[in-house]
């Protein structure tokens, strides 16, 4: 039995244990003491609903389940929504899968498959989400392609962080919590009327604390929490027919990077290096090697103001208006390979990025009906990276005598994106709705990109081996006639996404729903060092076609509460990096497409309130990802037909189990203890599930207990995060020679102390 299974195995009987004692001795206490489960009210199609009725597959979280489990981050959230996977990818901004639909790429301005909100706004580009998760109402998880309703259209799903708003009256409060590796996280906001037609809300967070990952050749660490964020809301309503909402919000980031854990050597040409015999990372978090000659830092900042109006009209008709500008700036250096040496550092990586997007919509009233909702947005947005690389301990630097050993890429893109889409609804009896919606998108992209020289290494090489010249700083990608080239290249794409659907509510407790919808993401330019202006070859736009059936149902008088799905995606032209063949320069990286792939699965999540106090909540997903057509060459630059090999990052099982009990100690004081255990079978990040790029089985268990006043003004809680220590990966990367794995969250554990106003 692995060590994985056996702490699974373990965590899953401590949580039955545990609960098992506390339902007898609670049932002793207090036989007859039921309580239903909490209605939960979600936005998700743009009007406020109850989460079970809703025909479609939500996970939402609120904002107390957020705090309780102190989840901050968004890999905590990723370990408590099965079904959603979270990795770093190797410029150490997030990729979202949901269901098994991802992209895994490091561009800074490519479009996810899974979009992402904050209050209905796109933040157009994962790494923008760095920061969000601080004084949330709820945050939900919408899965399966979406488009009909939101900004942008995606082939996974959506995430919409939902921000609390200002409150009639006035609140403040603060969350101070104190961790290992010195890790102070700070909270804090104020909320109220201002007039009476304005109120507002502030929240800031801040976190700050000791580097964690420790080199294991040198014993220099990395890895240290510095943030700061913060958002001010302001609601005005000077009518009833009016509202006006304004969110300002930014945050920095000046923490040091999470560095890499070295895997294997992989080397791509046939020289000596030194770094050749280095030895892998060991198994464990904290472990990580690095070049003391890189500065390793980050300074990234994000600024955003967003504007809604809501005006309702005729008491029936709302037009709704959401506009919002975001600015983006990202300076950091990093190394790539894992290693003491220098085989791939990062020394500069730039990235500046501005969007601006608008949205129109009118919809008539949610009693009604036949419901409808009309819309048009058009978003905008520039993205410029520039990286700066260097290599002397690579096996090219090492075959050319250092003289090809650094360069740098750069990428500028500017996309815009026009849409416009409808949703309909149409009660045809009591208990029976039929829906549908359309959406008509058009993407327009264009790109300037190469890689350029630095200090004469890159010109001086390639001017040399093919006798062309080119100057110092120039750029040094090459066009099929071998000329250095400043590649220009747009694609222009329409797409029209659709979704139709029958919701049966025979009564209050039971729903049953029936979906067909067809997504898209947008085609992209990856942002890479090219030696030719083929690897910068677009991938063009990806389609998936959600078939999927379910049931929300409320059983036992409301004690229990359970939801089913079942599904199949037919997915076609899936965005992934692979490998070009070049006749001159060889194995090449690029961004592709799968011509064929089809995802099967179920979920199921049941929540069970037995008692008062006393929650239950089980989750489960199978995913059966498989590629059904596509031939290309593996990292070797063998030539293989990967029909039948599973997608990558796409564990066939996800599960979850959690158990939380709220009890009173006096007519004062209660107390809460909880504990969570997460599950993710093995997978592979790369095509044909090679060896080294195993992410093998893991299994998380979180645990807290709390004690604080019965009317909520103060909190004292006690956490601790992967408190059985377990090692897993969230990524595994190719990079030259090197082959390296992003580790998980090391164990931590703390206090925190809430005080409420």
């Amino acid at each position: 039995m692995n060590t994985s299974t056996r702490y699974t195995r373990t965590a899953l009987a401590l949580v039955a244990s545990s609960l098992t004692a506390i339902h007898s001795f609670a049932a002793e206490e207090n036989p007859q003491t039921y309580k239903r489960l909490d209605e939960i009210i979600v936005t998700a199609k743009k009007r406020s609903q109850s989460i079970n009725d809703v025909g479609m597959s939500i996970s939402a979280l609120s904002g107390d389940s957020l705090q309780r489990d102190h989840i901050v981050n968004l890999e905590d959230l990723s370990l408590a929504v099965p079904g959603l996977s979270y990795a770093n990818s190797a410029n150490n901004s997030p990729i979202y899968s949901l269901r098994g639909v991802g992209l895994q790429d490091a561009t800074l301005g490519v479009y996810p498959s899974v979009s992402l909100y904050m209050d209905e706004v796109p933040l157009p580009f994962p790494i923008m989400t760095s920061n969000t998760g601080f004084d949330l109402e709820r945050v939900e998880v919408l899965k399966g392609p979406q488009g009909i309703l939101f900004g942008q259209n995606s082939t996974g799903g959506a995430i919409n962080f939902i921000a609390k708003k200002p409150t009639d009256e006035f609140e403040m409060g603060t969350n101070l919590t104190y961790g290992r590796f010195n890790t102070f996280l700070g909270d804090a906001y104020v909320s109220g009327p201002l007039t009476e037609t304005l109120r507002a809300r502030a929240a800031i967070r801040l976190q700050d604390g000791d580097n964690w990952q420790e080199s294991s050749s040198h014993g220099d660490k990395t890895g240290g929490p510095d943030t700061f964020a913060g958002r001010v809301l302001l609601d005005w309503q000077p009518s009833d027919d009016l509202s006006v909402l304004l969110n300002l919000n930014a945050w920095s980031d000046k923490s040091t990077p999470q560095e890499l854990q070295f895997v294997a050597w992989r080397p791509q040409n046939p020289f000596p290096s030194p770094a050749e015999n280095s030895p892998t990372a060991d198994k464990d978090n904290l472990d990580t090697d690095f070049s003391r000659e890189t500065n390793h830092f980050r300074d990234n900042s994000f600024e955003q103001a967003a504007l809604r109006v809501d005006y309702t009209f005729g008491n029936d008709i709302t037009l709704t208006s959401i506009t919002s500008y975001i600015d983006f700036e990202r300076r950091e250096a990093f190394d790539l390979d894992g290693l003491a040496y220098r085989a791939l550092d990062v020394t500069l990586t730039k990235g500046d990025v501005t969007s601006f997007s608008q949205e129109l919509r009118i919809a008539n009233n949610s009693d009604q009906a036949f419901r409808w909702l009309l819309g048009a947005n058009y978003s905008s947005d520039k993205a410029d990276e520039d990286t700066a690389i260097i290599y002397p301990d690579a096996t090219i630097a090492v075959g050319t005598g250092g003289l090809l050993d650094r360069g740098g890429s750069l990428s500028n893109q500017d996309m815009e994106n026009y849409a416009i889409f409808t949703s309909l609804e149409l009660d045809i009896a009591d208990d029976l709705t039929i829906k549908g919606g359309i959406r008509y998108t058009e993407a327009d992209r264009e790109v300037e990109a190469c890689t350029y020289d630095i200090e004469n290494h890159v010109a001086g090489f390639f001017g040399f081996l093919l006798g062309v010249p080119i100057p110092e700083g120039a750029c040094a990608t090459f066009n099929e006639s071998l000329i250095p080239v400043l590649h220009q290249d747009e694609i222009n794409e329409e797409n029209t996404s659709w979704q139709i659907g029958l919701d049966w509510k025979p009564n209050a407790d039971s729903l049953y729903y029936i979906n067909i919808a067809k997504g898209y993401k947008a085609g992209s330019f990856p942002a890479l060092a090219a030696a030719t202006t083929a690897q910068y070859v677009p991938a063009t736009q990806e389609s998936l076609l959600d078939y999927e059936a379910g049931a929300k149902l409320n059983l036992l008088d409301g004690m229990l509460a359970a939801n089913f799905a079942v599904f199949y995606y037919d997915y076609k032209d899936k965005q992934l990096r692979t490998t070009l063949d070049d006749f001159v320069f060889g194995f090449l990286d690029v961004l592709g497409n799968i011509p064929e792939s089809s995802v099967r699965g179920f979920e199921t999540d049941i929540t069970f309130y037995p008692l008062d106090g006393l929650t239950i909540r089980g989750e489960f997903t199978y995913l059966d990802a498989e590629i059904d057509e596509y031939e290309g060459l593996n990292s070797n630059g063998s030539l293989l037909d990967y029909s039948g090999t599973t997608m990558p990052l796409t564990p066939k099982q996800q599960a979850s189990l959690s158990g939380n009990y709220q009890f009173d100690i006096s007519d004062n004081l209660n107390a809460d203890v909880a504990i969570s255990v997460s599950y993710r079978s093995e997978t592979n990040a790369t095509l044909g599930n090679e060896a080294d790029y195993v992410l093998p089985e893991y299994t998380v268990v979180n645990a807290s207990a709390s004690i604080g006043a019965s009317n909520d003004k103060w909190r004292l809680q006690l956490w601790g995060k992967n408190i059985f220590d377990e090692y897993y990966r969230t990524n595994v990367f190719a990079f030259q020679d090197v082959v390296t794995a992003s580790a998980g969250q090391a164990p931590t554990y703390g206090i925190t102390l809430t005080l409420r106003y």
